[in-house]
Order: structure tokens, then C-alpha cells, then sequence
């Protein structure tokens, strides 16, 4: 029996509006290697300690989709967390936003500093009053890699958690991949203990209110939560845990910035993938599958010998169980569908 993973329902838009995208994520915890970063571009700002909550528009690389929108700026937070994008400070908004008495809230941040509410979309992998003046600390952010697979790794090195005495209390990253549009959070936890009240919150905060995704903890298998919104994290995580955010968007293939529909299934066979689609234009194309961190596991070409509707199989028998994106480009278009295999 065929099992169809992905298929594009997308047609138009309803009465002349425009849907408003909700956050869609898997998030996947597991345990990596923490590299530190080595090469990358140092903001004095934050490392000085000047407890300005944001920096000026940093670049991230390359362009970035999140919450239905493309970036190519952040603005990075000495207390754990980036807005994508490039606001101008709200009046009012100053190191006052991660105070204990107010708590880190992703499902309604107005409730912060005023303006807190303007600096959505944010990504937090720490939120949380953070130090690293006079303490060793360092913030920086390096982008690698070449088009369409760059990666942009934000790093907190040695920081002080609740700005509590003494440095290197932990070290985190922030991952954001091109094309895929994963998010990766990674720890260190550093070897100086936690001071007193610490809380913090971890998680995703969409651009509208109550868009959000809050982890209930620091652990090895938190949960990520759309409606509860944790705002009491207090254990570090472990050294090498990381939590994959993994972005679940409707399949299709995107041409001229049109979606038309796309098949991609296995039948029988679990090692031969079916592609069933519309290409405008006849050639060959290139066909290449990823794993949803952007690398490439295998390369293969097909010819399209008219246009209109068409049907190939593409071997997928060097991938293991897993979710991946499969891309097929050539006379100027690009197709692509992410699939499941079991």
C-alpha cells in the first residue's frame, strides 16, 4: 500500500487575505559534541558589559525563514536570546527586561518592558538575566559553510547565570542552518555552580501574541509546549545536550514563489522514493537529499523529457531512518519536499 507523506494543499488565497503562519516546530533533544567557537566575530558590547539589551543588526549570512517571514539580520541579547530582524529600541526598553520579578514570558512579553512585545520574533536558548562583564565572558557569532548549506552559530561563552558572582557558570549556542531552516540550541555547563534564584526560560517566540514554544525544563527530554509557558528553569543543562528544532512546513514545489502540488512516497520498497510532480520545463535536473541539519547524502540527476506531469524514483538507500528534504534543480527552477522514512 502507498503511503503519501507530503502533499501541497496550498491553491491560493482566501477572500483576498492573507493567512497568518502559526509556529510549527518538532524539537528533537539528544546529546552533540559543544565545539567552542573559534573565529568569529566578538561583540564588545555585550562583552564589556554594558547590559544593552540589544545589539545594532548583526548579519546572519545568508536568508533565514522563520514564522513565515525571511531574515537576513539579528540582533543578539546579552541575556540569551536574538530578535531576527532589525528594531529600533522601544522607549523605556533597557537591562530592566530579564528582572527576577518579571518573568520571561514567550506567550505575552508585554508584560516585560514596554515595547518587549515589538522585538518579536525571538529565539531563546537561554532567557534569562546573563552577565559577562569583568567576568571573562565573551559574545560572538561566526557563519560557515557555502550556499545553499551556510550555518551561523551564535555563541554566549562563560557566562554568569542570574548575574550571580563568579564566571563560566555555562556557555551556549544558538545554530540557525540555511535552506532547511533548523534551529539548534547547545550547552557547556561550566564548572562554577548557580547562585542564588536562578530562572530562566528556553524556547521560540513567534511575531503575534500567544505564538510561542516554552520547554518545561533543562533536561534530556523536555517537553516543548505551545500552551505552558515555563518561566522557572533553574538546573544547567548538560554539557552536549541540544535541543534540534526541526521546522514542519506544508510540502510542494516552489517556483516563482507558486506552490503546485507534489507527491513523495514509498511504497513497497523503503529504499526507492517516488517523486510525483508538475515540472513547467523539460531538461535534466539535479536531485539531492539532505538531512534536515542541510547535509547532502546523495546526488543523483534525472531527465524530464516534457513538460507537465512526471514520475521518477530516486535511491534512498544510504539514508537511515529519518526525516529528510529532497531537491531537484536545473533549467533555472527548484523543486523541493521534505519525506519520511521509517
Amino acid at each position: 500500500m502507498k503511503k503519501i507523506y507530503f502533499v501541497c494543499l496550498l491553491a491560493g488565497a482566501l477572500s483576498g487575505g492573507k493567512l497568518m503562519a502559526q509556529l510549527d516546530y518538532t524539537m528533537t533533544p539528544d546529546n552533540v559534541t559543544y565545539t567552542p567557537l573559534s573565529g568569529g566575530t566578538a561583540i564588545p558590547d555585550l562583552s564589556a558589559g554594558s547590559d544593552m539589551t540589544l545589539t545594532s543588526a548583526l548579519p546572519i549570512g545568508f536568508s533565514f525563514e522563520f514564522d513565515d517571514s525571511t531574515y537576513t539580520e539579528f540582533q543578539m541579547s546579552e541575556n540569551g536570546y536574538i530578535h531576527l530582524g532589525n528594531e529600533a529600541f522601544p522607549t523605556g526598553y533597557g537591562s530592566a527586561c530579564c528582572d527576577a520579578v518579571i518573568p520571561n514570558d514567550f506567550k505575552d512579553s508585554s508584560a516585560m518592558t514596554p515595547g518587549m512585545n515589538t522585538m518579536r520574533p525571538f529565539i531563546a536558548p537561554l532567557w534569562e538575566e546573563l552577565a559577562m562583564a569583568n567576568l571573562g565572558g565573551n559574545a560572538s557569532y561566526l557563519t560557515t559553510g557555502v550556499s545553499p548549506n551556510q550555518i551561523l552559530t551564535i555563541e554566549w561563552d562563560k557566562v554568569s547565570w542570574r548575574a550571580s558572582t563568579g564566571t563560566n557558570q555555562v556557555s551556549f549556542q544558538l545554530v540557525l542552518h540555511e535552506t532547511t531552516n533548523v534551529i539548534e540550541f547547545i550547552y557547556f555547563e561550566g564548572p562554577i555552580a548557580l547562585g542564588p534564584l536562578p530562572t530562566a526560560s528556553i524556547g521560540l517566540a513567534g511575531r503575534t501574541f500567544g505564538d510561542y514554544y516554552s520547554l518545561s525544563d533543562s533536561g534530556t527530554n523536555p517537553v516543548a509546549s505551545k500552551t505552558v509557558n515555563t518561566t522557572d528553569i533553574s538546573i544547567k543543562p548538560a554539557t552536549g545536550q541540544r535541543y534540534l528544532w526541526t521546522p514542519v512546513s506544508p510540502a510542494g514545489i516552489k517556483e516563482n514563489n507558486a506552490v503546485t502540488a507534489m507527491q513523495v512516497y514509498f511504497e513497497k520498497d523503503l529504499n526507492s522514493l517516488h517523486v510525483s510532480g508538475d515540472f513547467s520545463k523539460p531538461g535534466n535536473y539535479e536531485v539531492s537529499i539532505m538531512d534536515m541539519l542541510g547535509r547532502k547524502i546523495t546526488q543523483s540527476s534525472v531527465t524530464i523529457a516534457a513538460k507537465g506531469k512526471n514520475k521518477f524514483t530516486v535511491q534512498t538507500t544510504e539514508c537511515a531512518a529519518g526525516v529528510y528534504v529532497v531537491k531537484i534543480a536545473g533549467n533555472g527552477t527548484v523543486y523541493q519536499s521534505k519525506f519520511t522514512k521509517e
